[in-house]
């Protein structure tokens, strides 16, 4: 007996393996140089630590003041780099609830079907719906900034996995829209009785070499 699955590249667990890896890659030899001290807690004002990066080349980090919380969730974090100043924006995810924002999920750059918010603004309208077949193209949500409209159209055809906005919701750049599950370009067949699994136009051609033969 044949049956259809999708390629294995849609399977549940794609989406959360695809960001691991994603910040594994990006982070995680960063990470590995960061004392333990300042992993598992924030530095303290006039700290200072010392991160070896590569052969004869570190940094000394230390934190010199952090901002006042803006209305938008973001603080600025001051810092020395080498005795260099530096300004880091961090979202400040425990006075979420103060705001009164729930934290909201960001795109993943790497996922063309993770569509986030080209820039800060306000939902006009959600047209996306979970579970409604979108082509590349189809406008998905429509926001407001400064005046102007936005529509945000969808990279790729597929299916509406999550939308994760609704109308009136205040977004930042990045922010994640919706999520949508790329078409399959093909669709694998299976052979559960243990045969070739080969579709039937492939028995075919196959028929027709040995015939032939």
């Amino acid at each position: 007996m044949l049956s259809t699955y999708p390629p294995a590249k849609h399977t549940p667990l794609t989406t959360p393996l695809t960001k691991l890896r994603s910040f594994s890659v990006q982070y995680s030899h960063l990470i590995e140089q960061l004392p333990t001290r300042a992993f598992f807690a924030p530095l303290d004002i006039d700290e200072e630590v010392d991160i070896h990066i590569a052969q004869g080349v570190g940094l000394a980090i230390k934190l010199k003041a952090v901002g006042e919380l803006q209305p938008n969730g973001i603080r600025e974090v001051f810092f020395e780099t080498n005795g260099i100043p530096r300004v880091v924006d961090v979202e400040d995810m425990r006075e979420a609830k103060v705001l009164g924002r729930a934290a909201r999920d960001k795109a993943d750059p790497d996922t063309l079907g993770s569509i986030g918010a080209p820039m800060a603004g306000q939902v006009v309208d959600v047209l996306a719906k979970p579970g409604k077949y979108v082509s590349a193209g189809m406008p998905l949500v429509v926001l407001s900034a400064m005046k102007m409209e936005t529509t945000v159209a969808a990279p790729v055809s597929g299916m509406v996995q999550h939308v994760a906005v609704v109308k009136d919701d205040q977004i930042d750049a990045g922010d994640l829209l919706v999520s949508i599950m790329e078409e399959a370009s093909g669709l694998e067949t299976i052979d559960e009785s243990g045969g070739s699994g080969l579709s039937s136009m492939d028995d075919d051609r196959v028929r027709k070499q040995v015939a032939n033969a």
